[in-house]
């Protein structure tokens, strides 16, 4: 029995030590690619792109289920982007608040006649709505289709546009966000089937009409706690995957994509819980096969802001549904894993989701028990049992306080030094608790989803932006 322990606890601590050593070089390659993009987007290169008449136009698609709460911030926010030519399609998908109402009555909506070709199936459109004081913008009202996915899909249908941006409809984007995601598809000599931007908690901050007046911590740890996290996923996860060209998840709050080839692949697929992975790993696989080169590319400059969940149960929901939408891509698309028919995207991309994002919480949360018992029966000694605390705890201190440091020489959106003072602390404690506590809901998550996997959108508690 020895044996047994001392061999597991070896395991958890290898594979503990190799994923914090993934984390650390994906650390490094982000901070080389976010100053090589700092260097080439020249704020003359984005007046420059803003006049021409070549850039593509843009529909902006807000899926909205029960939103009433910042649904008209979000669309104001959504009106002032700088960018020549776009549409806003907002999809009621049969929110049962006053989503609806407060959208008629903050820019004076109509009821039209409007026809457009349903080439993705979804739930019926009841009516169409549109205004003449913000011409820019439509509202679908329609049947509650289930899923977020139906809603979007719907938004495709109406749109006008070749690219269309899918955003949460509690988000707000920067001016320049749409200049920002669309550089890619323009610069770069290859394909860019999709391009995705850095997701921040607009929690506490103080926001006026759709536009953020003033950057500002909140005041929850439950809100801090995940600002550090996306900090840490976005700056340093996806800018590395993305110069690796490995990047298979584009936020569904916050991604713009090539609207024929989201069609060619069938739109978002409706019984996926996470139909924003999906929804790529389709994407790559179809042009994959076809022999297409392309890229999916994140740009870390431009920023979507949005309302984190605020309460713990709100917040459990939310990783568990994203966890099982990652098992549920994976073993959908098993064939791709370590498959080098699908290049790197195969090879490393699905092949680290499943070894790090999917295993590595089960083998975590299985250290802090096992290796306890190891040592308390003798199978190892207190410096071996305490090297896999040293390398789990405070790697993911190092990581954490390493994304922030990114985070401050690169944009410094949080100008004030108390509140990089409290975001390094929260830096630090997050890894004595929080961590742990989100690594055992992706494990329920993981036997829930063994169970029985269900595709739901489900009910988010909202919590309307700060006005002052």
């Amino acid at each position: 029995m020895q044996a047994v322990f001392f061999v597991f606890s070896a395991f958890v601590i290898i594979y503990t030590a190799l994923i914090s050593l993934t984390y650390l070089a994906y650390t490094v390659m982000a901070y080389g690619a976010i100053r090589v993009h700092q260097r080439k987007r020249s704020r003359e290169r984005i007046e420059q792109i803003f006049t021409s008449r070549l850039v593509p136009p843009i529909t902006i698609i807000l899926p909205a289920y029960n939103e009433e709460a910042t649904i008209v911030d979000s669309v104001h926010a959504m009106l002032r982007q700088l960018y020549s030519q776009f549409e806003i399609i907002v999809v009621n998908d049969g929110s049962r608040d006053e989503t609806l109402a407060r959208l008629v009555r903050a820019f004076g909506l109509e009821a039209v006649d409007k026809t457009y070709e349903e080439s993705i199936p979804t739930s019926p459109v009841r009516q169409v709505y549109a205004s003449y004081a913000y011409p820019r913008l439509v509202v679908l009202d329609k049947e509650n289709g289930g899923c977020k996915a139906d809603a979007i899909n719907a938004g495709i249908n109406a749109s006008n546009y070749p690219l269309f941006c899918a955003c949460d409809a509690d988000s707000l984007l920067e001016e320049d966000a749409l200049l920002q995601l669309a550089l890619p598809m323009l610069d770069r000599t290859g394909f860019v089937p999709a391009t995705g931007g850095v997701i921040r908690a607009a929690n506490g901050s103080r926001v006026t009409r759709g536009t953020i007046e003033a950057i500002r911590l909140a005041r929850r740890p439950i809100e801090i706690f995940q600002i550090v996290e996306y900090l840490r996923a976005f700056l340093t996860g996806r800018t590395a995957q993305s110069a690796l060209n490995i990047m298979l998840i584009v936020s569904g709050a916050f991604g713009l994509f090539n609207k024929s080839v989201v069609k060619e692949v069938g739109g978002y697929n409706p019984k996926a819980i996470g139909e924003d992975f999906e929804l790529i790993v389709r994407i790559s696989k179809h042009l994959h096969r076809l022999g297409r080169k392309f890229e999916v590319v994140f740009v870390p400059q431009t920023v979507c802001w949005t309302m984190v969940p605020h309460t713990w149960s709100s917040l459990s929901k939310q990783r568990e549904r994203w966890h099982k939408g990652l098992l549920q891509t994976l073993q959908w698309h098993a064939g791709m894993i370590f498959n080098p028919r699908y290049g790197r995207t195969g090879s490393i991309g699905m092949g680290s989701f499943l070894l790090i994002e999917a295993l590595g919480p089960m083998v975590e949360l299985a250290g802090y028990v096992i290796l306890p018992i190891a040592f308390a029966v003798h199978a190892i000694d207190l410096p071996f049992a305490a090297l896999f605390f040293v390398i789990s705890v405070f790697g993911g201190v190092l990581l954490s306080l390493s994304a922030l440091l990114l985070e401050e020489v690169s944009f410094h959106r949080y100008p004030r030094w108390h509140e990089i003072f409290t975001l390094s602390l929260y830096a630090v404690a997050e890894n004595f608790g929080y961590r742990q506590l989100t690594l055992w809901w992706r494990v329920r998550a993981t036997f829930s989803y063994a169970v029985r996997p269900q595709a739901t959108w489900g009910t988010m508690q909202r919590k309307a932006f700060a006005s002052r």
